[in-house]
């Protein structure tokens, strides 16, 4: 059965390598969508994975791949998603689970997929000598090869895409220098107390006691994303200031996925020296 085989509120059906063998499998995405599950579904799959004991190589495989981005979206970036093949008896087992009427009706149409692949697997061979049959071989042959093709075009097409902003984040990673968090946000186009609300909530920077000020997380100052500078903030007066650095901003955009075309004179040296490791 191929992947066409199915209706919008029918689960695709196609052919995946599990183990040594190939079978027939289903998007597991794909499923929990159509079940209406409640739940979002990296929780609800690794859930019913534990729950029922489902081996990965046996009832399932996990494959990476590159979303398309979407275009007007702020998150207009390729990600990579983990798809979930799921064979047919796993995928019937949890849609029976859900208990609801579109587990049962999924049920079904898991059950009638897999008599019709029984059906096909216990028809005699071709007869290749016989001229029509060979032609109706050689055609399925033929679109399965163009449906393929198509995959692979799609696919190099969106690797295309994503090639020039990831090399140029490359090129910004590795240039020097440094720049202020209220910058960092103006760069990406963001407001100065969203990016610090952003980097206070995710493990970048933490208010000092007493005085409030930012300071980065030692995780993050380990890494290079951050760098902390001594400047001077008065009469024989230092204070520690808080620094991106373009791996940092680099990293930060990926985060938000936010447009943002990076060039290395954003940066200039930081005044002030630098801090060692607390």
């Amino acid at each position: 059965m191929s992947a066409a085989d199915h209706t919008q509120d029918l689960p695709a059906v196609v052919e995946s390598r599990v183990g040594n063998a190939l079978v027939q499998t289903s998007d597991a995405r794909e499923l929990h969508r159509l079940l209406k599950v409640g739940r979002d579904f990296t929780t609800w799959i690794k859930g019913r994975i534990a729950q029922y004991g489902f081996v990965e190589g046996v009832d399932f495989v996990v494959t990476e791949d590159l979303s398309s981005p979407v275009s007007g979206s702020a998150k207009a970036r390729v990600q990579t998603v983990s798809t979930y093949h799921l064979t047919l008896g796993t995928a019937k087992e949890i849609a029976m689970v859900e208990n609801n009427a579109e587990g049962r009706r999924i049920r079904r149409y898991f059950i009638e997929c897999e008599r019709r692949a029984l059906q096909a697997a216990s028809q005699p061979a071709p007869d290749l000598s016989d001229p029509h049959a060979l032609r109706a071989l050689l055609l399925a042959h033929a679109e399965r090869e163009i449906a393929l093709a198509a995959r692979a075009e799609k696919a190099e097409g969106t690797l295309a895409l994503a090639a020039p902003k990831a090399a140029a984040l490359d090129r910004i990673a590795d240039t020097t220098g440094l720049i202020l968090p209220s910058d960092a946000a103006k760069t990406l186009g963001l407001r100065p107390k969203d990016l610090t609300q952003h980097m206070l909530g995710n493990g970048w920077l933490f208010r000092r006691l007493g005085s409030g000020r930012l300071a980065g997380r030692q995780d993050k100052l380990n890494a290079r994303l951050l760098a902390e500078r001594s400047v001077a903030a008065g009469e024989h007066r230092t204070e520690i200031q808080a620094y991106v650095t373009p791996r940092g901003l680099t990293r930060l955009a990926q985060e938000l996925g936010v447009p943002f075309t990076p060039t290395p004179d954003l940066f200039s040296p930081a005044p002030g020296s630098p801090i060692t490791a607390r």
